[in-house]
């Protein structure tokens, strides 16, 4: 009973974000004769192929996670079509329904609904970790220029306290106090964090790789005249701009608040008229790989079933 209701809860959540996704390309300022002009179109199709890739590649660290915490194997096609799934449910206000949506794992292969819910924030905190470790990369020279003259600004590391601040509340939430010494004991092995450092690692990947998406769209559709020494600084500038909208509680997506931090840190260099475009055509990209990522997996995930 309770399987069937979490199921139909899923669908009704499902339905209404796909309605607010149709608004949302509905209420976008894009001029679509631009974007599906000559070679432009032939660019966007590619980028949006690209991105559905990205999507379709981003569930591998979280069943890993799974895995680890039920100690048994779970099909990765089945993580694969409940994430994209939930997904979906990020352009819902409030920021969380994409992360309960997942549990819908554990109706399905009978698992434990506190470890699901653990397994999602720990994928959190490896995502989050390693877009910081990226971000500290791409403005290396600044960082070290400013601990050289000891001093370290807040606007520099206020997003860093933020992100494991908030990690470490909801770990605390889902995990009872006197449960963390069990938890470390059980899981606390070299093969176990060398899984963790390959999820790491594989959410560093996933994170440039639609950093460059995002270049290469202000590069070749937009046609911003950028040299590719730059790919570092825009990419440091992508990432910081995700993780600021990933921390802004209420904004679906991080919508208005990636595009406003992207303009604040590019659009000296690069011109806020093309910060602006490149970042709509990137967001028409982003939803339209969304979709195209639940279409996929909910196709191979029920011709899976109909086949057993």
């Amino acid at each position: 009973m309770a399987k069937k209701i979490l199921k139909h809860a899923g669908n009704i959540l499902t339905l209404l974000a796909l309605c607010l996704i149709c608004r949302r390309l509905v209420q976008m300022d894009i001029d679509f004769a631009y974007l599906f002009h000559g070679v432009k179109s032939l660019y966007l199709l590619l980028f949006v192929l690209l991105y559905t890739i990205n999507m379709l590649l981003i569930a591998w660290p979280w069943r890993v996670i799974i895995e680890i915490l039920e100690k048994k194997k779970i099909p990765f096609l089945s993580v694969q079509s409940v994430m994209c799934k939930a997904n979906l449910m990020k352009y819902i206000p409030g920021n969380i329904f994409q992360y309960v949506g997942r549990n819908e794992i554990a109706a399905l292969y009978h698992l434990d609904h506190k470890k699901i819910a653990l397994s999602t924030v720990l994928d959190v905190l490896t995502g989050v970790l390693s877009n910081i470790i990226l971000i500290l990369l791409c403005y290396s020279s600044d960082v070290r220029r400013l601990l050289e003259n000891k001093v370290i600004p807040v606007n520099y590391w206020y997003f860093v306290a933020i992100a494991v601040c908030f990690c470490l509340f909801f770990f605390f939430i889902i995990v009872r106090k006197k449960d963390v010494e069990k938890i470390v004991r059980e899981y606390a092995d070299r093969a176990t964090v060398k899984k963790f450092f390959w999820c790491i690692i594989w959410n560093m990947f996933i994170a440039v790789y639609a950093a460059m998406i995002y270049f290469f769209i202000l590069k070749l559709i937009v046609g911003q005249d950028i040299l590719w020494g730059h790919g570092i600084r825009i990419t440091g500038a992508y990432l910081l701009s995700w993780l600021v909208g990933f921390l802004m509680p209420g904004a679906p997506g991080g919508i208005g608040i990636r595009e406003t931090v992207m303009v604040c840190l590019l659009g000296g260099s690069c011109g806020e008229d093309s910060i602006l475009l490149s970042m709509v055509i990137f967001r028409f990209v982003n939803i339209l790989g969304d979709f195209f990522a639940f279409v996929i997996t909910g196709l191979c995930q029920y011709n899976r079933n109909r086949r057993r």
